[in-house]
């Protein structure tokens, strides 16, 4: 069953591997709200791979949030855009902020800070892909926790990239 009502935020900000452990949760969510909007917040480091993958419409990068102001100013952006649900998949003492400076009306929050609708807090070893997809299970979608999103984006995606080319490096064949 998929839900296609409203805007989806899903919140990954910091670090590459844990991104990528992230992915079958983000396609869990794409195919459970086939035809919403969703919209991933990130980090800068992660903004370029994040727009080729096909699982959001839109992707935002923002500066670290622990800085003074912009936890603030990037929560006062988001309120304005209302979204039906917030996937916080960075599930950080950063991204719990976030959520408490969107109060006093957030969205509905899957994630582990205190108060969200769907809270879910690993264990502190738990495998991080796991984690994720026993995350958005808790909050209604039904996952394969078996299945590794396929990848073939990835091969088309950066194809022809000046950074994929021998001349990037200083090679001439």
């Amino acid at each position: 069953m998929s839900d296609s009502s409203g805007t989806i935020l899903v919140v990954k900000l910091s670090g590459l591997v844990g991104f990528v452990q992230c992915l079958p949760a983000m396609k869990a969510i794409r195919e459970h709200h086939r035809g919403a909007p969703i919209l991933l917040l990130t980090d800068p480091s992660l903004e370029t791979l994040a727009a080729d993958i096909p699982y959001f419409d839109e992707v935002e990068a923002v500066e670290n949030l622990a800085e003074p102001g912009v936890l603030a100013r990037t929560a006062q952006r988001l309120k304005k855009l209302k979204f039906s649900r917030v996937y916080d998949l960075e599930s950080s003492d950063l991204s719990e902020r976030l959520y408490g400076a969107m109060k006093p009306f957030p969205p509905v929050w899957s994630g582990h800070a205190r108060g969200a609708k769907f809270r879910y807090t690993p264990a502190d070893d738990a495998n991080k892909t796991e984690a994720a997809l026993a995350q958005v299970k808790q909050a209604g979608i039904n996952v394969d926790l078996d299945a590794f999103p396929e990848a073939e984006w990835a091969a088309t995606a950066r194809h022809g990239a000046p950074s994929l080319k021998p001349a990037f490096f200083g090679l001439k064949k």
